[in-house]
């Protein structure tokens, strides 16, 4: 079972492959059907699954936010470009996963998305330099660089909806399993909790954890000890202990409206009352000490119902890229690019080594996370609890496709990601340091800091340490003042790796520029020839 954390948990380490796998799938797509499959898709999700995402991309484009923003025409252009995962016709996706706290990832996660009936799954295993097999009576294939299985769950039968499946770490037997526990089942067998995000009256984007039985009480007590927002009322950390103890689980749905909004409610099993106002800083240092802070998190407005509290807030693009981090990863190349004849190969002598289309959108999908981070450094009002979404976004790059793609703009590529991972360092305290004349940034990950921060919580909350003896008085609030600490100094290093990233930019934009005479920041068709 997973902690409240789980949210960072669920789409983390092997998890995060799956929607890589689903995405190759719409190499030789054509639109999805129009009408919603979530409900067909929770029939194939295993009944100890613990968290779900639900993402309806079309309700998302088609919404009067969207319309008005053009966010199709954006979505398409910025797929095209490589700037975004999501390719234009994927309409819905459901992923949900089981996941265990102190396991790096969970056990497993499985994604599921309806294909249209000329999609072969010949075509993904020719991409992925694989073949198609057959598992448990099912068309199958093995991927060894995203570390899954496709299924083709439901074939092209008149009448119903052809679903594709991907299980991901790719265990062979526990993909066999699956198929044959969706054989058996006849309807949803998910739990009413993760069931109710399905609704489709919640939002575009839902996702929700249960976290029913799973707060040990000591370990709930050593964690509000250690919180700078009780320091001064301990007479409410028994109380509060109860609540925490109870908590059924964690819910947050956004909405695309007019404008886009969230809530995140916080479920437990007995009345909250007056602790409700205890509850969102409480949920704040825990964002914060996991790294995941979104802007308007902290200005959201509280409501305190029953057993529920929430949090409502409006959200800008960017923190909604920042949740979709949680669940994307890129996608494939688009044919629609190479169909319309705005690109070909440069010359005979580039032209079976390097594709220029392929390099352009490496850049730019590259440039996109890059931009996304430095809008959160020049705001600057939490960029100290943004270490999640440096590593989110550094794991992106590296798992973007480079087949054909300049090696100047892979190195670019990869470099920018060592560098994301250097600040996400500096911003948990690790010390980093940074050589300015061969540019080069180190910061050491075995030997680490008193509270050895962790990519994912430890059994004992946000850091690794762990107490001699749950019920003894706890010392994260010095924990988190040595942190800060070392975060405020390092600050001076932090500009110097933005610099260097800012410099490599102009660096590789130049040289292409010079080598192609394409200027890669500036939109247009590729040039024929060279």
């Amino acid at each position: 079972m997973m902690r409240s954390d789980s949210f960072q948990c669920l789409f983390s380490s092997h998890s995060r492959t799956f929607l890589t796998l689903l995405l190759l799938c719409t190499i030789v797509c054509e639109s999805a059907s129009a009408q919603d499959p979530v409900s067909d898709l929770l029939h194939f999700v295993p009944d100890d699954a613990n968290a779900i995402a639900v993402v309806r991309l079309r309700e998302l484009v088609d919404s009067p936010v969207g319309r008005t923003e053009d966010w199709q025409m954006e979505r398409t252009a910025s797929y095209l470009e490589g700037a975004i995962a999501l390719p234009p016709w994927v309409t819905t996706l459901v992923r949900a996963s089981r996941v265990r706290p102190g396991i790096p990832g969970g056990e497993w996660s499985v994604g599921l998305l309806t294909l249209p009936r000329n999609f072969q799954l010949e075509s993904l295993a020719s991409r992925e330099g694989s073949s198609v097999q057959t598992i448990a009576g099912h068309k199958a294939v093995w991927s060894q660089q995203r570390n899954g299985y496709f299924v083709e769950l439901v074939p092209a039968v008149l009448g119903q909806l052809r679903i594709l499946g991907i299980l991901t770490p790719a265990s062979r037997q526990d993909t066999a399993q699956w198929i044959e526990f969706a054989s058996r089942t006849e309807a949803p067998v998910l739990d009413p909790y993760l069931a109710a995000a399905a609704d489709p009256s919640l939002g575009q984007v839902v996702l929700a954890v249960d976290l029913n039985h799973m707060f040990d009480p000591g370990l709930v007590e050593h964690r509000l000890r250690g919180s700078t927002h009780l320091v001064d009322t301990p007479e409410l950390i028994a109380p509060l202990v109860e609540l925490f103890t109870s908590l059924q689980g964690i819910r947050l749905a956004v909405r695309a409206d007019e404008e886009l909004t969230a809530q995140i409610r916080i479920d437990f099993g007995r009345e909250v009352g007056s602790l409700g106002e205890h509850v969102k800083p409480l949920f704040l240092e825990y964002v914060y000490d996991l790294g995941a802070s979104l802007d308007e998190l902290a200005d959201s407005d509280v409501d305190v119902s029953g057993e529920t509290v929430t949090l409502s807030m409006p959200m800008s693009k960017d923190s909604l890229r920042r949740v979709l981090s949680f669940v994307t990863s890129p996608g494939p190349h688009s044919t629609a690019e190479e169909d319309d004849g705005s690109a070909a190969p440069v010359d005979p002598e580039t032209s079976s080594r390097i594709d220029l289309a392929a390099t352009r959108r490496y850049y730019r999908a590259v440039n996109q996370n890059l931009d996304d981070l430095q809008r959160a450094y020049r705001r600057a009002r939490d960029y100290s609890h943004t270490h999640r979404w440096h590593e989110n976004f550094a794991r992106r790059i590296e798992q973007l496709p480079i087949s054909g793609v300049d090696s100047a703009v892979v190195d670019y590529g990869l470099e920018t990601a060592r560098r994301l991972r250097g600040l996400a360092a500096s911003l948990q305290g690790l010390k980093v340091q940074v050589n300015a004349l061969n540019r080069a940034i180190v910061h050491n990950t075995y030997v680490q800091p008193s509270w050895a921060v962790r990519t994912v919580w430890g059994p004992y909350g946000a850091y690794s340490y762990r107490p001699y003896n749950v019920n003894v008085q706890s010392n994260l609030h010095e924990i988190r003042a040595e942190q800060a600490e070392l975060v405020a100094e390092s600050a001076p290093q932090r500009q110097q790796i933005w610099q260097m990233i800012t410099e490599d930019r102009t660096q590789v934009r130049q040289q292409m520029l010079d080598k192609y005479g394409v200027d890669f920041e500036k939109p247009g068709r590729l040039p024929q020839n060279r």
